[in-house]
């Protein structure tokens, strides 16, 4: 398998994770969404200009995987605590979690985690 090697995401990321994050989306969950609701979904949460914001934004953190030819392959994605009930000093919340299936089952998942534990 082809190794990852995890960083932190920067703005210039942004366009890369917005087809990273569709296609993992769509990989994940179109077998029971509808799709035109699913493809609204993805323009709005998906895109490259929702990345570059949140990227922006130092409160939150994006680890991205990528192959050693640069390939976008996983990423994690930490943010405050959105719900109004979790919103408490130093809380924070996985929002996104997602790794293109080739590189699933093989410790790389696990391997993630331990790096949004160490962030968090």
């Amino acid at each position: 398998m082809t190794p990852i090697i995890w960083r932190d995401a920067d703005v210039g990321d942004a366009e890369a994770l917005a087809y990273l994050g569709a296609a993992t989306f769509m990989a994940t969950f179109a077998f029971d969404h509808p799709g035109q609701p699913m493809i609204e979904h993805l323009r709005q949460e998906h895109s490259a200009e929702y990345y570059a914001q949140a990227l922006r934004d130092p409160a939150n953190d994006i680890l991205m995987g990528e192959t050693p030819l640069g390939a976008p392959v996983g990423y994690a994605m930490i943010t405050p605590a959105a719900h109004p009930a979790l919103q408490q000093d130093c809380d924070i919340e996985l929002k996104r979690i997602y790794l293109l299936g080739p590189w699933q089952g093989s410790g790389n998942g696990k391997g993630l985690l331990e790096l949004v534990f160490a962030v968090a």
